[in-house]
């Protein structure tokens, strides 16, 4: 499979959080989720890339379960990616931080807990679900075709509760320490080398 000389550019950096071989999977789902149609799910993706990947499905499945690579990494160029390229444009970068609950109610689903859902909760109800919440770091870049601004994401954290944390012996993080370390994680080239470069 030959890229073009600018899709080259893209990819090419994120090279550094793969092995070679989980790269070139890593390129056929990045090329999938560009040009597939309808819902970007694994399965979807991979129905459209079948005709160039010849991989079959339980190969990309293993490749976001098992295989080697380097997710801080990759939101790490990521972020570098889009600071050069909207800086220039836009000036002042926006960051911003959110958390959202995935509702997952099986009983072996690892890390889930009970959270409130800010979506269906007011002021004076509160709604909590069973499943997962992500802390979320994004970066917010304007789109033509609105007056609103798009929030890219770069990075997510899972939340684990302060009960599952201690029966795995790991230390309680409260979704404020997630989103400090998701700072540090993605934006540490940055902190090391100063915002210039």
């Amino acid at each position: 499979m030959r890229l073009s000389n600018s899709l080259v550019s893209v990819v090419e950096p994120f090279a550094v959080a793969f092995t070679e071989r989980s790269f070139r999977r890593f390129i056929f789902l990045l090329l999938g989720a560009i040009v597939c149609n309808g819902r970007r799910t694994v399965a979807n993706i991979v129905r459209t890339i079948e005709p160039i990947a010849d991989l079959h499905l339980c190969n990309f499945c293993r490749f976001l379960s098992e295989a080697p690579w380097k997710l801080w990494v990759v939101g790490g160029v990521l972020a570098r990616q889009l600071v050069k390229t909207f800086r220039a444009k836009v000036g002042v970068l926006e960051l911003v931080l959110d958390d959202t609950t995935v509702e997952h109610r099986g009983k072996h689903v690892w890390g889930k807990g009970r959270h409130r859902d800010g979506v269906r909760s007011s002021q004076s109800h509160t709604v909590t679900v069973y499943g997962h919440r992500w802390i979320v770091l994004a970066l917010l870049v304007p789109v033509p075709w609105t007056t609103r601004k798009l929030a890219l994401p770069l990075a997510v954290a899972l939340y684990l509760p302060k009960d599952l944390c201690g029966a795995l012996g790991r230390k309680y993080r409260s979704p404020s320490e997630l989103a400090i370390v998701l700072l540090y994680r993605v934006f540490r080239p940055y902190f090391r080398r100063g915002w210039a470069t």
